[in-house]
């Protein structure tokens, strides 16, 4: 027997039209709806895994446990009330602060969802990206016994969020920053008038508050840095000149394998070449001549 069932829903889950096909005295009707997951018949709430949902009203039927991380929120609105932008496809994927380097794994957002936890906040992959539940990794992390049942959401903060991704295999790195590279000059006037240069001084400042950063495989290293020019500045003095170059750095990682080819090792070697093997032969065929 074939069946089929058609629904016309509203941005929120509220049932707009429903048409469902009858064959041989049996009617079918999926329970499967709005955004995919299960309705309940008896309670006419949709089950999302980690909470109940409820669409009449458009709201979740519990608190967020992680709702004091973004109060602005409230902590029963569906997709931060943007239903239309926002979907929650299955919800408790990672998140990281790139500011603080901070972590959370939330049971009811996906990645659609980051912008609701700030602008720091950034998905950092999904549910199962260490191999594990989240809450059989939070209990192991915290040396208490796993005892199954509803998923949570948990965060961790400063040391507690480095050590667990340094249990996962992953350092706290440099995304990204802003600097003022200082490059100063120091010179004297000789009894000629003319300028001899002292020594040149190069300092590079982070501009603070800029820092933006990244958990990264600890098998990976830094194999690129982009910089992007964002203005210049100049100072004189007696005796000295200088100049502060304003730039944002972007930082890449690599594995060590994909990181063989150095420009800077392959001149100097082609240097080292000239300088040892062709310069003396040159020479010595002057010489015979």
């Amino acid at each position: 027997m074939t069946g089929f069932s058609h629904c016309f829903l509203l941005p929120f889950g509220e049932l707009f039209i429903s048409q469902r096909n009858i064959e041989a005295g049996s009617e079918f009707d999926s329970r499967y709806k709005f955004t995919a997951k299960e309705l309940d018949n008896e309670t006419n709430y949709t089950y999302f895994g980690a909470r109940y949902y409820d669409s009449d009203v458009s709201v979740w039927l519990s608190v967020d446990p992680m709702s004091d991380r973004y109060p602005w929120v409230s902590p029963y609105a569906y997709v931060n009330n943007s239903p239309v932008m926002i979907t929650d496809p299955d919800g408790m994927d990672w998140f990281v602060d790139e500011e603080t380097g901070n972590i959370q794994n939330n049971k009811d957002m996906g990645k659609e969802d980051t912008k609701a936890l700030g602008d720091n906040w950034k998905w950092m992959g999904e549910n199962d990206m260490f191999g594990e539940s989240p809450d059989k990794l939070y209990d192991d992390f915290q040396n208490q016994e796993h005892k199954g049942g509803e998923s949570i959401s948990f965060g961790l903060d400063g040391e507690q969020a480095k050590k667990f991704m340094d249990e996962r295999g992953y350092n706290l790195e440099k995304k990204s920053e802003i600097v003022d590279v200082t490059t100063t000059d120091y010179y004297y006037t000789d009894a000629d008038g003319g300028e001899r240069s002292v020594c040149q001084q190069k300092k590079t400042n982070t501009i603070p508050g800029t820092v933006r950063y990244t958990y990264v495989d600890k098998n990976k290293v830094l194999s690129k840095t982009n910089s992007t020019f964002l203005g210049r500045s100049w100072r004189t003095g007696f005796g000295w000149r200088q100049e502060t170059m304003r730039q944002k750095n972007i930082y890449q990682y690599g594995y060590s394998h994909e990181n063989n080819f150095d420009p800077y090792l392959t001149q100097k070697t082609f240097n080292t070449f000239m300088k040892g093997i062709v310069q003396p032969m040159l020479e010595t065929l002057i010489n015979k001549k």
